[in-house]
């Protein structure tokens, strides 16, 4: 037995599988060559086929090649000051992307010069993300940017054009590469739910690292649902203390603090979610012991969901109490402080009101809801109208949105937009579809977030009244769809979206909307946001179900090009691979003999 173990350790030891190497043919890589003369894969993807992603709007890379040895030597005489200390944790994050900060004997330094106009440092919806890149390897690398944001993508786009030889054990990048390069939306976004199943601060981080090498440049968190509500807020610790899943499973304020700080070096804003007024429970069912009534209903232990909600538990917020405003009020000034976002997302959907006669029933349910029927009643309101609880509802986002204001004034912190679900689902109630709509939601305050079929959306009548929005249709952009279903047997409510489909979705929206839109209305479109909601993903899975689709809407929205899918595909292989080689847990999307022959070597 010791001799065959010994036997087997020698074969193995002795095994050695040659490196692949690649000739540039007519702007393809071809498989075939040596050391002497050719190309590893990931130098000839980036020399031959400019493999970038997403592509810029205008790239020359030349045809000559420089070696690097991995050292950085940087040149920020042209940034302000005051944006000096995220520039350098910029500079940073590049050479950790470029080089693993490892360094090799062969090849030079390169030299970066960043030139910086502005001086912001915090993203918002008008700060400009564009930059040219420049010069050589042999006189220095130029990126000029308005904004410290633009240089960081410029960084990113660097770091795209450095490949690793194995083979040499040097870097390889175009000798003088000539790119200028802007975005077509500002506002990129991917979305997800930390609420239904905690998300690990390691594992938004890592979200983070994709998003900034992908250059979309918002996470919006939806932070609290029925299910529990996993953040710190610190005047009122029983919101977490009795609404978090474990002691071991909240944001605590100084994670916010430094997972804002962490995502800006990234080019990532964070926007907050408190979804209101259905979608809560957990966290506020303290109000009767603190003297504060009931802040939720529908959420005793004997409702039944099925006929309550839309998925378990139950629970939406009583608005006939005003104390419900008062703590929201603390909520959002501790969060305008610890997430610092120009933007505010309140929820504002699939409100359930039904009355004791129907199948499915909340708000306007005497056994439920007890404390809001009896205020209707004596009130003098009547219960089978539904105006009035219409009314209730405008009057509780009314309130709400003041509430905000205000928050963000005493906190002294900038508030650009407040972001709102909409749809156009006439089926359920759904206050944005009402009438008297630019008075319950100001067209210079509200951006809406239109989660409908693209087919029979709202958006298009949104945009036509001037208000900005973001789109994540569900048949489009929702990256849970697909699978099997996680309250009865049977499939998912809505079908996968595969990484084609997010890719055209952009064009395939628009294309719908066209003759829809009023001259000049699609200017207020602000963007798309793949949405993650984690009834059925959590921290071990949640990776694979965002990447790599997130980076192909990232590509979308930030090049826009005139093309689909397919022209993209050798390029999107590509980048699945890169973030994969950066420690991104990505899905596969072909074999890997597929990248190792060729462009379309397997995409039909």
């Amino acid at each position: 037995m010791l001799h065959s173990l010994m036997l087997l350790t020698h074969c193995l030891a002795a095994v050695t599988v040659p490196t692949k190497f690649y000739t540039c043919v007519q702007g393809k890589c071809a498989l075939g060559g040596d050391a002497t003369t050719d190309m590893e894969l990931d130098e000839c993807t980036i020399m031959c086929e400019a493999r970038l992603w997403p592509i810029p709007s205008k790239v020359d890379l030349g045809t000559e090649g420089a070696s690097l040895n991995g050292a950085v030597s940087w040149d920020m005489h042209g940034v302000p000051p005051v944006t000096m200390q995220v520039m350098v944790q910029m500079q940073h994050a590049f050479e950790e992307l470029a080089f693993n900060r490892n360094h090799v004997d062969a090849g030079v330094t390169l030299k970066v010069i960043v030139m910086v106009s502005g001086t912001e440092t915090v993203l918002s919806m008008d700060t400009h993300e564009n930059y040219t890149l420049t010069g050589s390897v042999a006189a220095g690398i130029t990126i000029t940017a308005d904004t410290i944001f633009g240089a960081r993508n410029g960084l990113t786009t660097l770091s795209q054009l450095i490949t690793y030889s194995r083979v040499k054990d040097v870097y390889r990048m175009p000798q003088a590469p000539s790119i200028t390069d802007a975005p077509k939306y500002p506002y990129r976004g991917l979305m997800i739910d930390v609420s239904r199943n905690f998300i690990q601060l390691d594992t938004l981080r890592m979200t983070i690292r994709a998003m900034g090498m992908s250059k979309l440049n918002t996470l919006h968190l939806h932070l609290s649902d029925t299910a529990s509500f996993p953040v710190e807020i610190a005047g009122r610790l029983n919101l977490t203390e009795t609404g978090a899943y474990s002691n071991y499973e909240v944001y605590r304020i100084q994670d916010i603090a430094q997972l804002v700080e962490y995502a800006t070096v990234y080019g990532v804003r964070l926007i907050p979610e408190i979804d209101q007024p259905a979608h809560a429970r957990a966290g506020w069912e303290w109000g009767p012991e603190a003297g504060l009534g009931n802040l939720v209903v529908c959420n005793g232990a004997n409702v039944d969901w099925t006929n309550s909600a839309l998925e378990p538990p139950s629970g939406q917020f009583d608005i006939t109490n005003d104390n419900v405003l008062t703590v929201l009020g603390e909520i959002y000034a501790d969060l305008a402080t610890s997430f610092g976002s120009t933007v505010f997302h309140i929820g504002g959907d699939e409100v359930i009101v039904g009355s004791d006669g129907t199948g499915t029933s909340c708000w306007n349910n005497t056994e439920k809801a007890k404390s809001v029927v009896d205020w209707v009643v004596a009130h003098g309101y009547d219960r089978s109208d539904k105006e009035t609880w219409y009314g209730l509802w405008r009057n509780f986002t009314m309130k709400s949105t003041s509430v905000l204001e205000k928050a963000y004034a005493g906190e002294n912190a900038k508030l650009e937009k407040i972001m709102q679900w909409a749809g156009a689902d006439a089926s359920g109630w759904n206050l944005v579809a009402q009438p008297g709509r630019t008075t319950t939601f100001p067209v210079d305050l509200f951006m809406f977030q239109t989660w409908d079929s693209y087919g029979n959306s709202i958006t298009p009548t949104l945009l036509n009244e001037g208000y900005d929005v973001v789109v994540s249709n569900y048949d489009l952009l929702y990256l849970d769809c697909g699978g099997s279903s996680w309250v009865q047997e049977g499939n998912s409510w809505c079908s996968y979206n595969s990484w084609y489909r997010i890719y055209d979705s952009a064009t395939t929206a628009l294309s719908a909307w066209n003759t829809k839109l009023q001259p000049g209305a699609v200017n207020n479109l602000k963007g798309f946001e793949a949405a993650m909601w984690t009834e059925h993903y959590d921290t071990l899975s949640i990776m694979t179900g965002v990447w790599p689709r997130a980076a192909a809407l990232a590509e979308r929205l930030w090049s826009d090009p005139d093309s689909n899918w397919k022209a993209a595909d050798p390029r999107m292989q590509t980048h699945r691979d890169r973030l994969a080689q950066k420690g991104i847990i990505t899905a596969a999307l072909q074999p890997q003999w597929c990248i190792q022959n060729g462009a379309y070597s397997c995409t039909a």
